[in-house]
């Protein structure tokens, strides 16, 4: 039969690939084997990820501490190889790994080896080839190394021996106890694995003794039950205990004459061979007990038994004293609600007889009595013997809850009367008994205070005359009353007969009137009526209930005389006649009467019918006592003359004073005109200036000297605005109407006057504004301020009203000055807020002017002409948006960017009074200060607010190819204006940079400054722009013909075997052809012996109609294509099909020797046909 060899032909590419035949192992049957242990520590290893290839020296690397480790591998095969054995990945081969430390072995413990395979050719039962196999070693949780490589092997057999292991388990046991042998080991193995008890034997070898106390030593034979021949053996430890002995103290016992005693009290300190017993694990009896019927020290023999083992016991004599214990209770009467000490409720306790000190006993309660209630109650309370707190006796101790009651005795008294606290009360019970006065005392707990008038409350305190811990409270109503009265002034005639009921009025009672018959008057001062002028009387009121309130008034008694003068007449004929117009200067007792403190009537009137000289006679009675009268006669001359006028119509302003002198001109009686000072001219009715408007005044003209002799005239009256502030108001009505009018009169010392303006109400402003401010007017005295005067819109000035929009308007108005009057100054400033802006005028000759530039604020100088509108609050303002730490310079130099004074010239921009906070980003205000100056050189301020952002901005950053398209999401970046970034540092961007890149595209070009980006005001966007880029994305290394027979017939293989694809990537912008070539390197070549090559063996086949052979160093285009797509075109497709790919061919008798061959080829790929 003629000999087989094989032909091993891998084919690498770029580099070279060599094979070995290497053993390998599973994971699971890892051995390791040392001797002379070293230690080598985890934190020794170098953080290292070596991949080598197989070598057959021995691998080492260099430790931290500077040491060398040393890994010798062999490996050997352990069990039948079949197919099934090697595809599940239980490979029966062990590894064994010889690893040196400094020269010294290591321990196993300290290192692991590990092992994995990807694909298994198998040849026959003892031969295979598996590729993809990866060994390695761990030390502690590191990868120290690993091998990557394919493995041919052939294999041989170690034996195989089984153990069985246990360790000793020692054990305590009771004198003669039986052992069980299993018992006395314990963590048995077999191979290592623990083993059930059913799975293993155990028999004595040497057997232990329990028949004696002490520590035994035997030794046993642990056997595996499926092959006894695996067995081992095991020493033993086995403690005997000793018998024991209890023993217990007696404890003396002094009880109570018949006292039960318990056996288990009797004992203490119960110890089983010294240990001490808890009281579960002993029993007690008695043995004899003792009588405690009489007093006297006794015995009783108690026996104390092990509770488990009742042989064990001991027999104790304990000494009892059995005494007499007694004491007297002492019966209470306590109040309602009493705290009863119990010590309090017993006396004599003797023992034995005699008295014991309280310091030998205490006494509690058993149970208490309960004093919430009145009655007869028992109490319960325990004396216990201090010496002995079991002795003790229980006594009862009757307790009667008593409770006091009384009533009260109402008063009523002067002030400052004294009162007696027994004479406030009555009906005094105990528990509804009365008691004698001797029965019970009484105090004040609180008095009754009598120095001031009004309804108080004494507190009496009543106690019971046996126990003072029972008393009761009383509340006393009482009284303190003060009479009152208010004296009749009298006016009365000479020689008046006076009562003196009749000179007091409003009697009362602490304030509650009194009728008639609840007091009584008489004089204690009476006066006399003969002569004329002001007396005074002295009445007393009493009370009728108690004549002890009383109250004396001084009444003032005015003896009077009235006197008159006759006003002679002159009157026209058939005129009518008034009594009061013909008498004045009324007087009693000398001193004048107004008109209402009289009234006067004709005694005998004076016909008028005829011209002549007459007498009228008036009587004239005081009006508030009608007996003082007197009798006037008056001289009447009847004329025949006319009297006449002509009216003056009158301009006046808003809120002016009108003389009523001036409105008539030309008088004349009996057509002769009369000087100013004959007549009197008067309204009929008042003519209000309040409003705006014509008015008419009806007016009466009189003759000095005849104030019968008039004439009335109709007179037309203007009222104007003149130089008016006014404030409009709700006008839904339809009709306009203002909330107030300001006029301001230009005089040596000027004034303004609040007047109505439009419409003559007191209703409410605006009811759109209720609880809101409506308007407001006020005056700023620049007489007393300081140049420059800084103003404000909410500076509370020296004269001002404000009004909401429920205010009445009248009611507001009369705030205004004195008498809706203001003195003010020249250069002076009245500031006028008014809600609805477009109700804020100042009228100027009579036209109605705005100034207020829809604010709602409005600022006027009073000049000598008239208010003078001022500007400096009406200025504009634009808000900033600056950078970051923003100089106050640069402030400064752009402050008009941020208030414009346009067309208010006499406005002057002083500069910032406070500057914004430009140190962080966000919203910021700035004060800009602006002043005007006033008429008379002086300076006035305001400040405007100014909104500034020192806020962040938005860089966009893009990513795109040349042809603008988006490769990935925009990025957006929030940052502050002013702030110089480094787009570098930005995650954001780096992790799209670094996806796109791994998209395979290339970086063409990044943003100006990325590095030192500063950020403007404005939105920026920025963009990286990239390629695609043309290449090799993946690449066979190993192209694998397989395994050959070489014969006398050429070999032909037409498709190889690969591990991977070959593949081209292109992701350009602008996809164009690309070629793709290979270079044969080095030709087909023998590992073992280089001069045996196989140099045109190689070819490949680019279609069905053309194959090349490649040739060392030529290099031959193997695929033109061009993308119709950015990303992969798998050349190798086609390898799969059969339509191209390499394939070998070998003449007969080419091959001079036999054994692994291996070339490599160079893959080239250029972006031009």
């Amino acid at each position: 039969m003629r000999k087989r060899n094989w032909l091993y032909l891998i084919l690498g590419m770029v580099f070279i690939v060599s094979l070995l035949v290497w053993p390998f192992h599973s994971k699971e049957s890892i051995k390791a084997a040392a001797q002379n242990e070293a230690t080598l520590s985890e934190s020794m290893v170098p953080l290292l990820d070596i991949r080598i290839t197989p070598r057959v020296a021995p691998y080492t690397f260099t430790c931290s501490d500077g040491k060398i480790v040393t890994v010798e591998r062999s490996a050997y095969y352990t069990g039948p190889l079949s197919i099934n054995t090697l595809k599940d990945g239980t490979f029966p081969i062990t590894l064994l790994f010889n690893v040196t430390y400094d020269g010294r072995p290591l321990s196993s413990a300290d290192y692991s080896p590990w092992f994995s395979a990807e694909n298994v050719q198998i040849f026959n039962p003892t031969q295979a080839f598996i590729r993809g196999c990866t060994f390695g070693l761990r030390i502690g949780s590191k990868e120290a190394f690993r091998f990557d490589l394919d493995v041919f092997f052939t294999t041989t057999t170690p034996p195989i021996q089984n153990t069985i292991t246990a360790d000793t388990n020692p054990i305590t046991v009771n004198l003669g106890a039986t052992l069980d042998l299993k018992n006395l080991i314990k963590n048995v193995k077999y191979n290592g694995a623990a083993l059930s008890s059913n799975l293993y034997t155990v028999e004595s070898i040497t057997a232990i003794s329990t028949s004696t106390a002490g520590v035994k030593i035997g030794k046993v034979r642990v056997k595996y039950a499926n092959d006894t021949s695996v067995a081992t053996e095991v020493t033993t430890n086995v403690t005997v205990l000793a018998p024991s002995i209890i023993t217990a103290e007696a404890v003396s016992q002094t009880v109570l004459i018949g006292a039960s005693l318990n056996a288990k009290s009797l004992v203490k300190n119960v110890k089983l061979d010294g240990t001490i017993l808890s009281s579960d694990k002993y029993n007690v009896s008695f043995r004899t007990q003792a009588s405690t019927s009489m007093v006297g020290i006794k015995t009783a023999t108690v026996r104390v038994q092990k509770a488990d083992n009742p042989n064990v016991f001991v027999d104790v004599n304990v000494p009892v004293t059995v005494i007499d214990l007694t004491a007297e209770a002492i019966p209470q009467i306590v109040p309602i609600g009493a705290k009863l000490n119990a010590e309090n409720l017993v006396q004599n306790v003797k023992l034995d007889g005699t008295i014991l000190a309280s310091d030998k006993y205490s006494v509690s309660y058993i149970t208490e009595a309960t004093t919430n209630t009145v009655g007869n109650k028992m109490a319960k309370v325990r004396v216990i013997q201090m010496d002995n707190p079991s002795i003790f006796i229980d006594v009862d101790v009757p307790v009667t809850v008593a409770e006091l009651t009384g009533a009260a005795i109402s008063q009523i008294v002067p002030v400052g009367a004294v009162l007696d606290s027994k004479n406030l009360i009555n009906n005094i019970k105990l528990n509804g008994k009365p008691l004698s006065s001797s029965g019970y005392s009484s105090y004040y707990i609180d008095e009754a205070v009598t120095d001031t008038i009004g309804d108080k409350t004494a507190k009496v305190r009543v106690l019971y005359g046996e126990n003072a811990d029972i008393f009761v409270d009383i509340e006393v109503p009482v009284t303190v009353a003060e009479i009152k009265a208010e004296a009749i002034p009298q006016v009365v005639p000479l020689e008046a007969n006076l009562n003196a009921i009749n000179l007091v009025t409003n009697i009362k009672l602490n304030g509650t009137y009194l009728l008639r018959g609840e007091y009584g008057a008489y004089f204690i001062k009476e006066v006399m009526t003969n002569t004329i002028g002001e007396k005074t009387a002295k009445v007393r009121i009493s009370s009728s209930k108690n004549a002890d309130i009383f109250v004396d008034v001084d009444v003032s008694v005015i003896v009077a005389q009235i006197t008159a003068e006759a006003i002679p007449q002159i009157v026209k004929v058939g005129a009518n006649l008034d009594s009061k117009d013909l008498i004045k200067n009324i007087k009693l007792n000398g001193t004048i009467l107004s008109s209402d403190m009289y009234t006067a009537y004709f005694l005998e009137e004076v016909p008028t019918d005829t011209v002549g000289e007459k007498i009228a006679k008036v009587q004239i009675l005081y009006a508030e006592n009608a007996d003082i009268f007197v009798d006037v006669d008056i001289p009447v001359t009847v004329v025949d003359n006319i009297l006449a006028v002509e009216a003056n119509p009158q301009k006046v302003m808003l809120g002016a004073s009108i003389n009523t002198n001036n409105l008539i001109k030309n008088v004349k009686l009996n057509e002769t005109v009369l000087a100013k000072d004959k007549y009197e001219t008067t309204l009929l009715s008042p003519i209000s200036t309040s409003t705006v408007g014509q008015k008419i005044g009806k007016t009466k003209t009189t003759l000095t000297i005849s104030p019968t002799l008039s004439v009335d005239a109709d007179v037309d009256i203007n009222v104007v605005w003149g130089n008016t502030i006014a404030v409009g108001a709700d006008d839904d009505s339809g009709t306009e109407r203002t909330s107030g009018a300001f006029t301001l009169y230009n005089q040596t010392n000027p004034y303004i006057i609040a007047s109505q303006g439009l419409g003559d109400d007191n209703l409410p402003l605006n009811l759109k504004y209720v609880n809101q401010a409506y308007y407001s007017f006020s005056h700023f005295d620049m007489s007393v301020k300081s140049s420059p005067f800084l103003i404000t819109d909410l500076l509370k000035a020296e004269t001002q009203i404000n009004a909401e929009g429920s205010d009445l308007k009248q009611t507001i108005l009369n705030e205004w000055g004195t008498n809706q009057i203001q003195a003010v100054n020249y250069s002076d400033i009245v500031r006028v807020y008014q809600r609805e802006v477009n109700k804020s005028w100042l009228y100027e000759e009579e036209q109605r002017n705005i100034y207020n530039e829809d604010k709602e604020f409005v600022y006027y100088e009073i000049a000598e002409n008239g208010y003078k509108p001022l500007h400096f609050n009406q200025l504009k303002t634009n808000d900033g948006e600056i950078a970051i730490n923003t100089s106050k310079k640069v402030l400064d130099d752009h402050i008009n960017d941020y208030i414009v004074v346009g067309s208010h010239t006499s406005v002057k921009v002083k500069g910032f009074s406070t500057y914004p906070d430009t140190s962080t980003p966000g919203k910021k205000i700035g004060i800009i200060r602006v002043e005007e100056t006033l008429s008379n050189g002086k300076l006035v301020q305001y400040d405007y607010p100014v909104n500034f952002d020192i806020n962040t901005q938005n860089v966009t950053i893009k990513f795109e190819n040349t042809l603008g398209k988006p490769l990935h999401d925009e990025i957006v970046l929030e940052k502050m204006i002013g702030e110089t970034i480094d787009l570098s540092n930005e995650d954001d961007i780096q992790n799209a940079l670094a996806l796109i890149s791994k998209d395979k595209f290339q970086l063409k070009q990044r943003p100006t400054n990325e590095n030192s980006l500063i950020i403007g005001s404005e939105p920026m966007t920025l963009k990286y722009i990239f390629d695609g880029i043309l290449s090799i994305s993946s690449t066979p290394k190993i192209i694998d013909f397989g395994t050959s027979v070489v014969g006398i017939f050429p070999i032909k293989i037409e498709k190889a075997s690969y591990d991977e694809p070959l593949i081209i990537w292109d992701n350009r912008a602008e996809m164009k052809h690309w070629t793709l070539t290979a270079t044969l390197q080095q030709a087909l070549t023998n590992k073992e012996d280089s001069t045996k090559v196989l140099s045109s063996a190689i070819q490949y086949k680019k279609n069905s109609s053309e194959t090349v052979i490649l040739v060392k160093n030529r290099t031959i285009p193997i695929a033109i294509h061009t993308h119709s797509d950015a990303g992969e075109y798998n050349v190798s497709d086609q390898w799969e099909t059969g339509t191209a790919g390499f394939q070998l061919e070998v003449a007969a008798g080419t091959v001079r020797k036999l054994g692994d061959y291996e070339a490599t080829i160079l893959w080239q790929l250029g972006n031009t046909p």
